[in-house]
């Protein structure tokens, strides 16, 4: 698969924004290495994980199909895991998470199967790129809900997330 020009700026400048997530110090004026390994170890696993319900939706033909069948593995793995590793967390969630357990549950779902259907409108590689967005959140949520700083240096590292959605839309498909 070959990439239009438009196409290969765009997943550099999101890949440049997200490196320069490095440059970003602590309060107390360190480099934060060790979140910033973290965040490559995490691009590691989406990478896999974004090509898999890409290629597995296409596949199925249906999206909403092939979601659900990933989520009841899923559900249905970790609930054994559970039972077998800490039984005391199922009757814990049953009990006192109920509410959040339904209502983060259903969030997230809703949440991934429109990823999931969004890897079926266009290209994979383009689409998982236009998906780290998320970092625009990240960032409001740090600011606001966590009461962190903003600097330039963040400032610019999230600035690629926001230019690369308008390119992607002139980005031929």
């Amino acid at each position: 698969m070959t990439f239009e020009p438009l196409q290969t700026l765009t997943i550099v400048i999101i890949d440049c924004g997200i490196l320069s997530l490095a440059l970003v110090r602590r309060a107390d004026g360190q480099r934060n290495t060790h979140a910033a390994k973290l965040a490559l170890v995490t691009g590691v696993f989406i990478a896999p994980y974004s090509l898999v319900d890409g290629l597995g939706a296409r596949l199925a033909g249906t999206s909403l199909g092939f979601y659900n069948w990933l989520s009841l593995g899923n559900g249905t793995l970790m609930t054994a895991y559970l039972a077998i590793v800490s039984p005391k967390t199922l009757s814990k969630i049953a009990r006192k998470g109920r509410r959040v357990f339904l209502i983060g549950g259903e969030a997230s779902l809703t949440a991934y199967a429109i990823v999931i259907w969004a890897f079926t409108q266009a290209p994979i590689a383009l689409r998982a790129a236009l998906l780290k967005t998320c970092i625009v959140f990240a960032l409001a949520i740090g600011i606001f809900s966590l009461k962190g700083c903003l600097n330039l240096i963040k400032l610019l590292s999230t600035f690629p997330t926001v230019l690369d959605p308008a390119l992607l839309r002139y980005a031929k498909n």
